[in-house]
């Protein structure tokens, strides 16, 4: 642990070896003046607090670091930058605090739609020098393709672009390619030998959080590969706890996050529950895990940019006096499971919970799932929203088969469909999305596993038959739409709209989702459920 000990000209810091290593190596070795930054600022607000005085070595080294700090958030603060034309002001200043800042791996947190994959395409040119080298982007399966566009719009065709695809052997050779090469997340584990075996100049990881687990194998793909610059792409970097951080914290900087443990100690805000385990409650230092993760982290949201959110709008729809009676049959059988536990803090397993409350989900998007005889109450919505929209809409549903479902019921009312799920073929994705974009669809059927990461933009209708559990899978389906249209850059304002039965859990479902946290523990708890399904 840190202590101050006396010392000739004041106080001196002392520690056990590596200790303070591991919490304020930043920036690797080249940066010492910043290194120390984040600890000393603390301890030297503890050190005045109590009369004392430190040594001037240390208050020297915390001047220049607090200079430094200072000169990032001038840059991070400015409205546009020069050059670069084509690109929106605030991804030109990202631009520009990578040339001054010049650090080997960084976080781009922006919300979705805001754009951070050409921010991230200029950089990773510009650190191999436009010279022949290895940059490997590992991305959702479903954007493979318009990365590639994305590479060729704005660097032509100087490198050669390689997508990993096909079978593990196909891949592996796929993955030792030069040039630029994009892999899926998937392929890390089937691949992992391909992308482990030659080092990169540059890895671009795309939806940064899909590494959340860090016992997951394409996890430990990741943080095995050699590479000289790093950058992570994610609107969400956790949503649950503060842990879920580490994962990219420990692969952009490994020497300085190397121990989850250390970091869960020092940032995570939790309780101990009484059979065991931890509720987790927040975040333990807020100002602290800022202080430490700034230099690299860059985020932007579209409130602080001055672009409209999406408007939302519920359709409100009744069950008929059947369907009713079938869901309030459904919702006592799962009360009686509730009641049985009389602590009502309690949290229910999880996966127990997840199958009780997939089926009173699929009741209300269409009986149908479930073998009921009712018609679905919501799909007669969704053709009376195709008459009157503009333009197609997305439609976001968690379940394939109700995407099938309502997809039959379309197709017989002569409405032309396209699908992207998660089962079907990167060319397939493709052609769907083309043909949304040139408006030959009246509309586009997705899930939270095809439409990950998608540029949908242009149209800006989206409509949910369901809602995902948390805040970012709602802002992942609304920012596949509400975003600039690709090739373009133009805007279209969003409506999002929700289909909720009236006097069921949906009414209640967005504001517990929208709660500060958003944690699936904390929805998932007896008096919560009660709450949500009363």
């Amino acid at each position: 642990m840190i202590k101050l000990r006396p010392g000739r000209g004041g106080l001196k810091l002392s520690w056990s070896e590596r200790d303070v290593e591991r919490m304020v190596s930043i920036l690797g070795a080249d940066y010492a003046e910043r290194q120390q930054a984040p600890v000393l600022w603390s301890i030297a607000k503890a050190a005045e607090r109590r009369g004392l005085r430190l040594n001037p070595e240390v208050l020297e080294h915390l001047a220049t670091a607090k200079e430094m700090r200072k000169a990032f958030k001038l840059i991070k603060a400015l409205k546009d930058a020069p050059g670069l034309p084509g690109l929106f002001p605030h991804q030109r200043v990202d631009v520009a605090y990578f040339e001054a800042t010049k650090f080997p791996a960084y976080l781009l947190a922006h919300s979705p739609g805001v754009g951070k994959t050409l921010p991230a395409i200029l950089w990773a040119e510009r650190c191999v020098g436009f010279s022949e080298g290895r940059i490997l982007v590992v991305t959702p399966n479903s954007a493979k393709l318009q990365w590639r566009d994305e590479i060729r719009r704005w660097q032509g065709l100087e490198h050669p672009i390689t997508i990993v695809e096909g079978t593990s052997a196909e891949q592996i050779l796929k993955a030792q390619k030069d040039g630029w090469v994009i892999a899926h997340w998937e392929s890390l584990v089937h691949a992992r030998f391909g992308f482990v075996t030659k080092p990169w100049d540059v890895v671009i990881a795309d939806e940064a959080h899909n590494i959340q687990n860090r016992k997951a194998q394409r996890s430990n793909t990741l943080f095995d590969l050699d590479a000289k610059f790093r950058i992570a792409l994610t609107a969400h970097p956790y949503t649950n706890s503060p842990d879920e951080l580490w994962s990219i914290l420990h692969w952009l900087y490994p020497e300085k996050f190397n121990a989850f443990w250390r970091f869960w100690g020092m940032h995570v805000k939790a309780t101990p529950k009484r059979f065991g385990g931890y509720e987790i409650t927040g975040t333990r230092r807020p100002k602290l895990l800022q202080w430490e993760i700034s230099p690299f982290v860059l985020r932007r949201t579209k409130k602080e940019l001055g672009w409209i959110e999406p408007r939302r709008i519920k359709r409100m729809v009744q069950l008929s006096t059947r369907g009713r009676k079938e869901y309030e049959k459904l919702k006592k059988e799962f009360f009686v499971e509730l009641e049985a536990h009389k602590n009502h803090t309690k949290v229910l397993a999880i996966p127990s919970v997840l199958a009780r409350v997939t089926r009173l989900r699929q009741y209300l998007i269409d009986p149908a799932l479930l073998g009921a005889k009712e018609k679905s109450i919501k799909f007669p919505v969704i053709s009376e929203l195709l008459r009157e929209l503009d333009g197609p809409p997305v439609i976001f549903t968690q379940y394939a088969a109700a995407l099938q479902n309502l997809a039959a019921h379309l197709i017989k009312q002569k409405k032309r469909i396209g699908y992207i799920y998660g089962s079907i073929s990167t060319k397939e994705r493709a052609r769907a999305k083309k043909q949304f974009l040139a408006g030959t669809l009246d509309a586009l059927l997705i899930t939270s596993a095809g439409g990950e990461a998608l540029n949908l933009g242009k149209w800006g209708n989206v409509v949910f038959l369901d809602l995902p559990w948390n805040p970012r899978g709602v802002e992942q389906v609304e920012g596949r739409v509400d975003r600039p249209e690709e090739g373009t850059g133009h805007r279209v304002p969003t409506t999002s709209y929700r289909i909720v039965v009236e006097d069921s859990y949906e009414e209640r479902m967005e504001e517990k989702i929208n709660k500060k946290h958003g944690m699936f523990s904390e929805v998932f708890t007896i008096a919560n459920l009660k709450e949500l399904f009363a």
